[in-house]
């Protein structure tokens, strides 16, 4: 079942608050949400076609620019996909009205966060954004971790086995019929 949380109470842009006290409950409600997204980025099953894909960008990128793979990996996921799910929703199949603009800033809100996660980055330019430098210091590790998990060779050859498993067990049980 999805996690359904209303934007009230996510506002941390201290400029567009009425009080700074509520820029540090809101920091408080952000965390564990972007977190609980986190969670479920990476526990998300990916398509097989998307990871023999996600495979080849890892041998290319290692085989020319090796330092820069896992930022060319979160690119590719989170600019491409992840972060365009979240700020547009409706455009995806993933709701079917449009978000209101108090959900569309949290939106936004949950996407940087989820961006710079990604990237490595913690936030400077946008100072009231600094508080969620440490969720992305404690997840950084994690993050680096599900990027390698989903393009490594291992994950694309697992899927075979299991295939190949899968279609030996439906012959043998239509032989045995």
């Amino acid at each position: 079942s999805a996690t359904v949380f209303t934007p009230t109470g996510f506002e941390v842009d201290k400029k567009r608050l009425d009080s700074e006290d509520d820029h540090y409950i809101n920091i408080l409600h952000l965390k564990p949400a972007a977190q609980c997204l986190f969670n479920k980025v990476r526990m998300t099953k990916l398509p097989q076609e998307l990871k023999w894909f996600l495979i080849n960008i890892r041998k290319e990128t290692q085989a020319k620019f090796a330092d820069l793979t896992n930022g060319v990996l979160a690119n590719f996921m989170f600019l491409r996909f992840i972060c365009l799910g979240i700020t547009t929703p409706n455009a995806f199949g993933l709701s079917k009205k449009q978000p209101t603009n108090e959900m569309l800033r949290f939106l936004v809100l949950l996407s940087k966060v989820v961006q710079n996660l990604a990237f490595g980055v913690e936030f400077e330019k946008e100072g009231y954004m600094t508080e969620m430098n440490d969720f992305i210091v404690s997840n950084r590790d994690s993050m680096n971790e599900w990027l390698e998990k989903i393009s490594s060779e291992a994950v694309g050859k697992e899927e075979v086995k299991k295939k190949k498993k899968k279609k030996k067990k439906k012959k043998k049980t239509q032989n045995s019929q």
